[in-house]
């Protein structure tokens, strides 16, 4: 389906899902322009190419915004922090900006489950109001995201997904508090943020649901634990590109001749029987 967004849309006061993912869909959502749909509860326009800001007024029942792929500018709207019953916010693969609004938290955003803006260019830090333990799918990947990993991760105890690969987080991951308090964790995406330091933890095996660990393109040192055999589900293991020595754990091989897809290591630098491709 080609063409805009029509104004007719607000005659039609009873809709409660409004989708129109994947057509050809252009121009700009003017403001105002859903505000009349106070029983909306679900909008998909992703997958479109619409252009300009994101509105700054959806409706008072909003349960789920998916605008992902579009050709959206500028920052996130004040008014979507305070949609209280939104549960899941995807504005990935736009060309926004800006930071993420300090005001996106627990307190204003309670129902909030799923927040992904990956494919953007925010700046600035992951602020502490989205450690929140109602999350349970954080992707923030492909951005210019620069800080640390709060200790306040320990809060998100309903987490499932964290990907953060390729920004500029610097310092040491608060791994302690992930393994210790996340124990539903299946994805975690660190990779190629170039300035993340430390070492895999020994214990990293105690993550048993994990399906995606992606390290490489960082400053960790020292070993491959052999407790990352003990990761039956892992699928994807990337550890490329960091400062490991030693050698690549039997355990480790053993998964790779089983269910792992993916095994990405510097085979040069580690002693490793099982570095081929898969």
């Amino acid at each position: 389906m080609r063409g805009s967004i029509s104004s007719s849309l607000q005659q039609l006061s009873d809709l409660e899902i409004l989708d129109l993912g994947e057509n050809y869909l252009e121009g700009s959502i003017y403001y105002g322009a859903l505000a009349p749909l106070t029983k909306l509860e679900a909008i998909f326009l992703d997958s479109n190419i619409l252009t300009g800001v994101l509105p700054k007024l959806f409706g008072v029942e909003l349960k789920k915004i998916s605008l992902h792929n579009n050709r959206f500018t500028g920052s996130i709207p004040d008014s979507i922090l305070f949609e209280h019953k939104i549960t899941h916010l995807d504005l990935s693969y736009n060309s926004l900006t800006g930071t993420i609004p300090s005001d996106l938290s627990e307190a204003n955003n309670p129902r909030l489950t799923h927040f992904l803006i990956q494919g953007n260019s925010f700046i600035g830090t992951l602020p502490d109001g989205l450690y929140s333990s109602n999350m349970e799918v954080l992707h923030a990947a492909n951005n210019l995201l620069t800080g640390t990993i709060s200790q306040a991760i320990s809060e998100m105890i309903e987490l499932t997904a964290l990907r953060i690969d390729d920004n500029e987080f610097t310092g040491t991951v608060p791994w302690t508090s992930i393994i210790g308090s996340i124990q539903k964790l299946e994805i975690l995406g660190l990779h190629n943020n170039k300035y993340l330091t430390g070492t895999i933890p020994s214990d990293i095996g105690l993550l048993t649901e994990l399906r995606d660990l992606a390290l490489g393109g960082n400053q960790f040192d020292g070993t491959i634990p052999n407790s990352v055999g003990l990761l039956k589900n892992l699928r994807h293991f990337w550890v490329e590109d960091l400062k490991l020595t030693g050698s690549v754990p039997t355990s480790v091989c053993d998964l790779w001749e089983k269910d792992l897809k993916s095994f990405m290591s510097d085979c040069v630098e580690l002693k490793c029987t099982c570095c081929t491709s898969k």
